[in-house]
């Protein structure tokens, strides 16, 4: 009973959780409708997505991610706590809010994005919210759990064989990574 008092009622938080993916999926639909619609509607003006990033330029970023990134967190947390531990929550969770947040505060870049000349966008070419990048992040990341790594796998062929090179997680979020400085893109 005691315990009892200081516990999450996890019935809720489910609930909660549930109803908060149940309204971006559905509210993404919507968009991905509309610009379906759009496209359609005006065949001159082609598709929006406009110099999309390939397959090894996106690894790119990611390694460079990690070397800039992960890696000098991880060394810093290893000086800190006397314990090398790359599943520290805290770490995960500075990840977490790293790959979260600094797309929508950079135009659509993170570090290693920046470094190989990529950023992430919306579909329509328009600068990325945390909308977009909780279904990139999180949405995508229990699809590929569900998935078994399937999903995951089947985003890598996305990206390498399809014109647009959008991945699964493109697709749930409603971007893609383009080549494109903010500048150059067509608004």
């Amino acid at each position: 009973m005691l315990f009892s008092t200081y516990l999450p009622d996890v019935e809720n938080i489910k609930r909660d959780l549930f109803d908060f993916l149940k309204k971006m999926i559905v509210q993404n639909i919507a968009e991905a409708s509309l610009c379906y619609n759009d496209h359609r509607l005006s065949k001159e003006g082609g598709d929006m997505i406009n110099h999309p990033a390939g397959f090894w330029i996106r690894l790119g970023a990611g390694i460079a991610n990690g070397f800039f990134i992960n890696l000098p967190l991880l060394v810093l947390f290893a000086i800190v706590t006397d314990e090398f531990n790359p599943d520290d929550p805290i770490v995960s969770l500075l990840m977490f809010l790293y790959f979260l947040l600094t797309p929508v505060f950079w135009k659509g870049y993170d570090v290693g994005k920046k470094t190989m000349g990529i950023r992430i966008v919306k579909k329509d070419g328009r600068n990325v919210h945390i909308g977009n990048m909780l279904m990139r992040n999180v949405v995508a990341a229990i699809f590929y759990l569900i998935t078994f790594g399937f999903g995951a796998l089947l985003s890598a062929f996305f990206v390498i064989f399809r014109d647009d090179k959008r991945a699964i997680h493109d697709f749930i979020a409603g971007t893609y990574v383009t080549k494109s400085s903010p500048e150059e893109m067509p608004l």
